[in-house]
């Protein structure tokens, strides 16, 4: 609702139900084509613009769901810079890719991580690839795979732009990661530019493409873009290869 986007990271004044509270805006899932209502990667939303976000709030939210309360499932956005409404959204439930713990916990196989670890020669792992530059972060994470799978590793590549199931958020990539890790296999995931990255974890690692200023709290390794080349993703794939 403004000529100045709304871009991940950015910080709002969200007024909602009569109160105000401060916001960041936490991921941009995707973008929605009002043509054709598909989703779409993006970066930000510009004016006139619909899509998905996560937000972030300073304190808790006593909110209803837009479907069951509109009163109580919308908002507005606020740039605290010139008191301008940058955006107006709808509170909707989690994304249907997110699996319940009950799901989770029925989700028992019967071989376990150490066989997997076995038969494979290497653990499951979950490595992201992201940075400001998503086309050097898929180019790279091709690099990296590449030299895994020249050390027999078994690897499966993850790119947030492809179509089909793999495709349609950075949500549902780290989901799937999670999964191809569980079933003992390497997954190399690209994520679009300036995500969140997932949350240090056994078994996972983040590598960011650019300056550390810009650099997610959770990445385990910040490559300026000049060294991320063939000879880095050479050393990298060992160093991965040998700790799991």
């Amino acid at each position: 609702m403004s000529e100045k986007p709304l871009l991940p990271r950015s910080k709002y004044i969200m007024r909602h139900a009569g109160r105000n509270i401060q916001g960041r805006i936490v991921e941009l899932q995707y973008d929605i084509d009002v043509n054709t209502l598909e989703s779409r990667h993006a970066t930000q939303l510009p004016l006139n613009h619909v899509g998905r976000i996560v937000l972030e709030t300073s304190s808790p939210l006593f909110y209803d769901y837009y479907r069951d309360n509109r009163s109580g499932g919308a908002f507005i956005l606020i740039d605290p810079l010139n008191n301008v409404t940058a955006g107006a959204g709808m509170l909707r439930p989690p994304h249907r890719d997110k699996v319940p713990e009950k799901e989770k916990e029925q989700l028992q196989t019967f071989v376990s991580s150490d066989e997997r670890a076995e038969t494979f020669g290497h653990g499951g792992k979950q490595i992201y690839v992201a940075g400001e530059d998503s086309e050097l972060a898929r180019s790279f994470a091709k690099q990296l795979e590449r030299e895994l799978h020249r050390l027999k590793a078994h690897t499966y590549g993850l790119d947030f732009k492809a179509e089909g199931v793999w495709g349609r958020s950075a949500r549902e990539i780290v989901n799937a990661s999670g999964l191809l890790a569980e079933a003992g296999l390497m997954s190399i995931a690209v994520l679009p530019g300036l995500p969140v990255l997932p949350r240090k974890a056994k078994g996972t690692y983040c590598i960011w493409l650019g300056n550390v200023v810009s650099a997610p709290e959770t990445a385990d390794r910040i490559l300026p873009p000049a060294k991320a080349n063939e000879n880095t993703a050479f050393l990298l794939a060992r160093t991965l290869y040998v700790e799991f």
